[in-house]
């Protein structure tokens, strides 16, 4: 979940490269690199918004693992609506879905609050805040 973004992006596209199947998800629901993705390789393209319910509950169904790398951006969604309710939205789901394995792309600095890397990033919506209570909720 979050296959447009820099780590997601990295993710999918690693994946692919092992041969395994990707369901890339983004708010869009088209996965920004898809015309570089070789022919043959098992993508799979879908609408994932962290922030509806439903669609969180399409991309989890029948998966084996999910990666969230989901996180606000000037292109949508706010710290509290994307890193901290949008993963515990995701959570819930992939439980629903008898989701086995749930994996978080977090920042180096979401549990040291004094660094200046957290300070400087927290300037942004206190996105660093809503990182740490997402995932202690989680």
């Amino acid at each position: 979940i979050g296959s447009n973004g820099r780590t997601g992006s990295e993710v999918v596209k690693y994946l692919l490269a092992a041969n395994e199947p990707v369901r890339a998800t983004s708010r869009t629901g088209e996965y920004n690199d898809a015309a570089s993705v070789p022919e043959g390789a098992m993508l799979e393209q879908l609408v994932c918004d962290v922030t509806d319910p439903k669609s969180i509950q399409l991309a989890c169904a029948g998966t084996s693992a999910v990666i969230f790398a989901a996180s606000a951006s000037k292109n949508g969604g706010t710290p509290s609506a994307v890193d901290n309710a949008g993963l515990v939205n995701v959570a819930k789901a992939c439980i629903d879905a008898n989701v086995p394995h749930l994996v978080v792309v977090s920042s180096g600095a979401v549990t040291k609050p004094t660094s200046p890397v957290y300070q400087f990033l927290n300037l942004f919506g206190k996105i660093m805040e809503e990182k740490i209570r997402g995932e202690d909720s989680v």
